[in-house]
């Protein structure tokens, strides 16, 4: 068997020297990182108290909103079939009705009837009516006595 030469102790104790100072460094390191996320943990805990709270308030604002969507889906499929049921009447209405209807047509809020009536009364107060469209405006159903059968 062949015998290596021993190092000497100085070569040895400066290798090691060298391996303890990375070593050392390494351990610094991990406990700089140690203690940052020891801070994160800290910061992340004294918040947690408001953070869950905000979230709490999130969900309960959720809650609200889904139920206001839900109230507005009800109520837009109400006025959809009110609307479906106002033109389905609409045509189905008798000729007799056609000429209340023609004075409402395109009216869709108070506001718009009121401004009409006005504009109505007006014009019956300044405008001359043949004595048959006044008979009309104030008798509706009658029907004069030539066309009846």
């Amino acid at each position: 068997m062949k015998r290596y030469p021993e190092p000497s102790r100085g070569e040895l104790q400066a290798k090691i020297d060298a391996h303890d100072t990375i070593v050392k460094d390494c351990f610094e390191k991990l406990a700089a990182t140690r203690s940052f996320y020891e801070q994160r943990a800290k910061i992340r805990e004294a918040g947690k108290a408001e953070f869950d709270a905000a979230r709490k308030r999130l969900n309960q604002k959720n809650d609200e909103c889904r139920v206001l969507f839900e109230k507005r889906k009800s109520l837009t499929l109400q006025i959809k079939n009110l609307r479906e049921a106002d033109i389905s009447a609409r045509t189905s209405a008798s000729s007799s009705g056609s000429r209340e209807e023609n004075a409402l047509k395109g009216l869709k809020t108070v506001q718009d009837v009121d401004e009409r009536i006005a504009q109505l009364e007006y014009e019956q107060q300044t405008v001359s009516l043949s004595m048959q469209e006044e008979k009309k405006l104030h008798f509706p159903d009658s029907v004069p006595q030539a066309h009846r059968p």
